[in-house]
């Protein structure tokens, strides 16, 4: 028997007892009241030691934790959890070979204990060995496929150098995208690395080009692509907008193939040949990208001649051979075919109704859901309205998919995890809080927020209608029940009667007129030490976009689809990689809302450190930290070692100033009212 193993009398039992208990229920302080009274009792409890190591990790006193899970394992060195807590809380203390040698500990005890494995994958990426990652990630997959581990798998492959990146793991990545594991957006761009790699991927490229060249009109069905590289490629396509120009331009020269083959077939009651599943798969990634690929003329004649025999069959009531339908789908919406609802009441292979069913009836549905949103007073100001415009027409994001489940969290303890360190004061109403996204989109956004946070009511509010119908139909198919959604300008915030424990607002002020206006508006609907989340521009890390904006705006090009099209098709012939590389990598470069976002925008503004600091301090704000990659906080601890909760913001702005990309997407960051 260990020393941890003592026989407990009947007190201490209670004791224990009600320490779990109080612990279990997320009553930390009073978890911690009881710790602190058993170990004062008798210092032998192991178990205590741990509950209260784990309660002071929580509370950000991190060497206290340090201290009390020591303790724990001095009295039971075999047990693999103390060892993993005390990995977590040294890697929260960026000593990561000491995390590392704590998780390796626990996998000596236990070799399958999945949440080692995790843990120490992750460790091991931000270190940089990313080999030692990836092996340990694929194998917290086979020991327990948890939620965790899924996460996890989609953390490290994400970042791996392409060199690691190859067919081995086509697999993996089919099964992330086809569930998903995470939005498809974090992974599309390893997995489009993984197909691009391939030799048969390579084949089917120059195949197409051929056939193309010399405008066959046969072999359209049959790509020699092997199995698993087809399989990831119909998942990836599948997902959302994929940001590759290889992968663009095989789309490109599969929908030129199939429409060569379409403008040749005749409509026939006999025979129908269905075109191999990619090109289903091309229509759906043309379709969610909103057709933002570049066309020819001779492309623009031969679909509106296809359009027109379309229409002209339905007419008719004769038959529409599939592979005219799977080209249409390819150049336009299958709602703009005139008369194509009445293509729903005849019989299609599965394929075919998947793509009515996107490109005919979700369409028409969100029609119907946007005529049922409440408005939430009148949209006036002159800059909302022609924001509300843009994205009426472009709404924005376009997205497929989401994780079916998340793993939920108080918010309290969604805040003390992101922030250890910080100087955070727990929320009052943590057990059912109210949030408020203002400027929700289409519905990604206020989704996860209702999944991650533990029964949280969320309202969500935008400008565009066709956003929030977008978000409706999609939180609706996720099932998701704990979001109301409004339409609304940030400017009428008083026509809200609730006041909120958090408000996220991110990549929305900077298109307000005055965002600091916008900001201070929100924050009077904070209640008392209510947190927010903010994103906002960065002006050095957005300068080769505004370099693009301010070339946009001298050349005269507009914002319509067609000039978007055309402007992408030069950028992307002429672009100098050392000046526009985020091109390359840019998910919102690669559909035409996405892009009108990125580069033509009616209204955006940039904002620097500095700007943000003052605005804090004028309106009574705790900065509490950024939603950032851990390798960047690890980064800048070791320049600044004296400001580990990673909070001063004079320091960050000049690590920004060493490092211009390191907000490259926005500013995201968390703040809490102290007043």
């Amino acid at each position: 028997m260990t020393k941890g193993d003592l026989p407990l009398g009947s007190t201490e039992m209670y004791q224990l007892g009600a320490m779990a208990k109080s612990y279990e229920s997320g009553d930390y302080k009073e978890a911690k009241r009881w710790a602190l009274g058993l170990v004062g009792g008798n210092p032998q409890l192991q178990v205590a030691w741990k509950v209260l190591g784990a309660v002071l990790k929580r509370e950000g006193d991190l060497k206290g934790a340090e201290s009390a899970v020591c303790r724990a394992i001095e009295l039971k060195p075999n047990d693999h959890e103390a060892h993993f807590n005390l990995g977590n809380t040294l890697k929260d203390m960026g000593r990561l070979q000491e995390a590392i040698q704590c998780y390796k500990q626990a996998l000596e005890i236990s070799p399958v204990f999945s949440p080692g494995l995790c843990n120490l994958s992750i460790v091991c990426m931000l270190t940089g060995d990313y080999q030692s990652s990836l092996r340990l990630a694929l194998q917290a997959l086979r020991v327990m496929p948890s939620r965790d581990a899924k996460t996890v798998f989609t953390e490290v492959v994400r970042r791996l150098p392409e060199s690691l990146l190859n067919m081995s793991l086509a697999g993996w990545f089919t099964l992330a995208l086809s569930e998903p594991w995470a939005r498809p957006s974090m992974i599309s761009l390893s997995a489009a690395k993984v197909v691009t790699g391939s030799k048969t991927y390579q084949e089917a490229l120059v195949f197409l080009d051929q056939s193309i060249a010399e405008q066959r009109t046969t072999g359209y069905s049959n790509l020699a692509l092997d199995l698993e590289c087809r399989l990831l490629l119909n998942a990836l396509l599948r997902s959302g907008p994929v940001a590759d120009l290889s992968i663009e331009a095989f789309c490109a020269s599969l929908r030129r193939t199939l429409l060569e083959a379409a403008v040749n077939t005749l409509p026939s009651l006999e025979r129908d040949e269905i075109p191999d599943s990619l090109y289903f798969s091309t229509a759906q990634q043309c379709y969610v990208k909103e057709y933002v690929d570049y066309l020819t003329d001779v492309e623009q004649q031969k679909i509106t001649l296809l359009q027109r025999r379309i229409e002209h069959q339905i007419e008719l009531c004769g038959p529409v051979p599939t592979v005219w339908i799977v080209a249409m789908a390819c150049y336009r919406p299958l709602s703009e075919v005139a008369g194509s609802e009445l293509l729903l009441n005849s019989t299609w292979q599965q394929e075919v109704n998947c793509l009515f069913k996107q490109q005919i009836l979700e369409p028409k549905l969100e029609t119907l859901l946007g005529n049922k949103i409440p408005q939430l007073g009148v949209i006036i100001d002159t800059i909302s309205l022609e924001v509300r415009e843009q994205y009426e027409e472009h709404p924005y994001p376009r997205w497929v998919s989401l994780p079916k489940t998340s793993t939920q969290n108080r918010l309290n303890d969604l805040i003390i995890g992101k922030f250890p360190l910080a100087e955070f004061k727990p929320l009052e109403n943590c057990i059912n809080p109210e949030v408020l996204v203002a400027g929700c989109g289409t519905g990604q956004h206020p989704i996860e927020t209702a999944r991650l946070i533990q029964n949280a009511t969320v309202h969500a509010i935008d400008l565009s209608r066709a956003s929030l119908a977008y978000a409706m139909r999609k939180t609706n198919e996720l099932g998701v029940k704990s979001v109301r959604y409004y339409q609304a300008d940030i400017l009428n915030t008083e026509q809200i009667e609730n006041t909120f424990d958090l408000i996220e607002s991110v990549g929305v002020l900077h298109h307000l007129e005055d965002p600091l206006y916008g900001w201070q508006l929100l924050a009077k609907k904070l209640r008392p030490n209510g947190v927010m989340r903010i994103g906002l521009y960065s002006q050095l890390g957005r300068r080769e976009i505004i370099t693009l904006r301010q070339r946009i705006h001298k050349e005269g090009i507009g914002s319509t689809a067609q000039e978007i099209r055309e402007f992408r098709r030069t950028l992307t012939e002429t672009r100098k990689p050392d000046q526009y590389g985020w091109v390359e990598n840019s998910v919102d470069f690669f559909s035409t809302s996405a892009c009108r976002d990125l580069l033509f925008h009616v209204q955006e503004h940039q904002m620097n450190l500095t700007i943000i600091a003052q605005f804090l301090e004028r309106n009574g704000f705790l900065f509490l930290g950024f939603d950032i990659d851990h390798s960047v906080t690890l980064s800048y601890r070791k320049i600044y070692p004296n400001d580990l909760a990673a909070i001063n913001l004079t320091n960050w702005a000049q690590y920004e100033k060493i490092h211009p990309n390191t907000f490259a997407g926005m500013y995201q960051f968390w703040i809490q009212k102290t007043n």
